[in-house]
């Protein structure tokens, strides 16, 4: 892309999913065409509703040449149906001249469930003038219970904090470890 910005997209169909509680050794194996650098950041989201009923994506195992992706029911009792994922994975930069920043953080630390600190993700390098658009994916996960981003707190052209979400449907804790993150 412009800039060189390195991206590859594809979109996948599984019936793979995984559950609050469960394992996350649950996914298909999506290999790059050509390997990474560096270990991309990876968004993925479902593009069918086949099950209508609660589901969203999962991404797992993100390496520089692979990941793997699943359905994700967290402790939902969603029915498993076939769903197309489509993903994006971008290699890590920060272009100023671009107004464009790519993004992942493996783990820093803190705890980022729903009324916990959260992760700050810091987007100076891109040299936003005013808020961005900015696309947040939970990036695998620490622990059993499953997860979605969310935004926490304020979101300035600096840095955006992110809350690891889940559902309160079996037991209303949201605490999550620290948990990785992709942004574009």
């Amino acid at each position: 892309l412009e800039g060189g910005v390195i991206v590859e997209a594809g979109r996948h169909f599984t019936d793979k999913v995984h559950r609050g509680g469960a394992g996350f050794d649950v996914g298909d194996q999506i290999a790059f065409d050509v390997p990474f650098s560096s270990t991309p950041a990876v968004l993925a989201t479902l593009n069918t509703y086949n099950n209508g009923k609660f589901m969203t994506s999962l991404t797992t195992n993100v390496m520089t040449s692979s990941f793997e992706i699943a359905q994700e029911a967290l402790e939902t009792d969603s029915t498993v149906a076939g769903e197309e994922i489509g993903w994006m994975a971008f290699e890590p930069n920060a272009d100023a001249e671009l107004n464009f920043i790519a993004g992942y953080a493996a783990a820093d630390g803190s705890f980022d469930g729903v009324g916990q600190s959260g992760l700050t993700i810091d987007i100076s390098g891109a040299g936003f003038m005013e808020l961005p658009d900015l696309v947040v994916n939970v990036y695998g996960e620490n622990g059993v219970d499953g997860s979605y981003a969310r935004g926490a707190g304020v979101f300035t052209n600096t840095t955006q904090t992110v809350y690891a979400e889940e559902d309160t449907k079996k037991d209303p804790e949201q605490n999550h470890n620290s948990e990785p993150f992709a942004w574009v």
